[in-house]
């Protein structure tokens, strides 16, 4: 009687099996392939080119970043500083000469107004636009630097 029952949930399984692989039922037609002439012939039927091609490219999203520039020993640092578009950039005042200097950080580009940096206090700009933007710390030439947006 086992032997019975073995055979029956072996054949019972290899039905089982035979009904999952094989056929991916794709195939509505019964196994004829139609392939129109013009596939054949390279056209593309209008139809088929209603598809927008954008909508296949994948753009890589870049989340907005932070940055510091630091304006100490009348220098500032980093002077050359390169970011994406949509970042934004923070000029840190950290010049502390004993009466804590001030500084007027003027965009060489108008992306701003004059501004005036007291110590401890930052001034932060959000880049939107690419190009090449250059900045300066009025009386201060070393002071001088450029901001690259890609």
């Amino acid at each position: 009687m086992n032997n019975k029952m073995l055979i029956i949930l072996l054949a019972t399984m290899c039905i089982f099996a035979a009904g999952c692989i094989g056929d991916s039922g794709d195939d509505v037609d019964g196994g004829e392939t139609n392939v129109s002439d013009d596939v054949i012939s390279g056209d593309i039927p209008d139809e088929n080119v209603s598809e927008d091609i954008s909508e296949n490219v994948s753009e890589e999203i870049i989340e907005p970043r932070i940055y510091s520039i630091t304006l100490d020993h009348y220098l500032s640092r980093p002077a050359l500083l390169e970011i994406n578009k949509g970042d934004t950039v923070y000029w840190n005042n950290r010049q502390n000469s004993g009466d804590r200097k001030r500084f007027t950080l003027v965009s060489e580009d108008g992306l701003w107004d004059d501004h005036i940096i007291n110590y401890g206090m930052p001034f932060n700009y959000t880049f939107t636009e690419e190009g090449t933007y250059n900045y300066s710390i009025l009386g201060q030439p070393r002071m001088d630097g450029t901001v690259i947006v890609k």
